[in-house]
C-alpha cells in the first residue's frame, strides 16, 4: 500500500552517493509503481531550499539553482525530489517530506557527534552557541511521515518538519 523511501547515498565517492540517492530513487519509484503501490512518501530535506534567498523558508520558498558538477547533499536530495515529483504514474500518490535538522537517539550528525566533540574542544555547534537553529526529534519526523502516508491532500506536495519553535545552536 505504502512505500516510505528515506535512502540516501552516504557513503563512498560523491559519484556514488549520487547514483545511490538519484539513480536509487528513481529505481524505487518503478518498482513501487509496478507492485501497485497507493503512495510513496520520500524523505527529503530542507537542505533542497536556497537559505540566502529568503529569511523565513517555507514550501514556497525558491529551491537551489541545479548545478549538475555540483554533487553535494542537498543537490542530490534536491535531484531526487523532481524524480519523485515529476512521476507521470496517475496511479501512485508521491509525497515528499523536508525534515530540519534532526536530533534524536543515536543520530550521528546532529546528537552523537556534537556531544562528542563539544567533550573534546567546545568546537561543536555552528555559529557558536548562536544563530537560529530549526531541529525536529527523530520522533516527530516518524510520526509525519506515519501522517503522510495516508493524509488526504497531500500528494504531489512538499511538507517541511521542524520542531515547535526555533532555538539557537547552543
Amino acid at each position: 500500500d505504502v512505500v516510505i523511501h528515506a535512502v540516501y547515498g552516504n557513503a563512498g565517492e560523491s559519484v556514488l552517493r549520487w547514483t545511490v540517492t538519484v539513480d536509487g530513487t528513481a529505481a524505487v519509484l518503478a518498482a513501487a509503481s509496478k507492485a501497485g503501490v497507493r503512495r510513496l512518501v520520500h524523505v527529503s530535506s530542507l537542505s533542497v531550499y536556497d537559505a540566502t534567498a529568503v529569511t523565513v523558508i517555507d514550501e514556497d520558498s525558491p529551491l537551489l539553482e541545479t548545478d549538475p558538477r555540483d554533487l553535494s547533499y542537498g543537490q542530490q536530495k534536491l535531484a531526487a525530489e523532481r524524480v519523485v515529483l515529476n512521476s507521470t504514474d496517475d496511479r501512485m500518490e508521491v509525497v515528499c517530506v523536508q525534515p530540519t535538522v534532526v536530533y534524536g537517539p543515536w543520530g550521528p550528525l546532529w546528537t552523537v557527534r556534537p556531544l562528542r566533540r563539544l567533550a573534546e574542544d567546545n568546537t561543536a555547534l555552528p555559529s557558536g552557541a548562536s544563530g537560529c537553529c530549526d531541529v525536529v526529534h527523530v520522533h516527530d519526523v516518524a510520526d509525519a511521515i506515519a501522517f503522510l502516508t495516508s493524509a488526504p491532500g497531500a500528494s504531489g506536495r512538499r511538507f517541511l518538519v521542524s520542531g515547535p519553535r526555533s532555538t539557537t545552536w547552543g
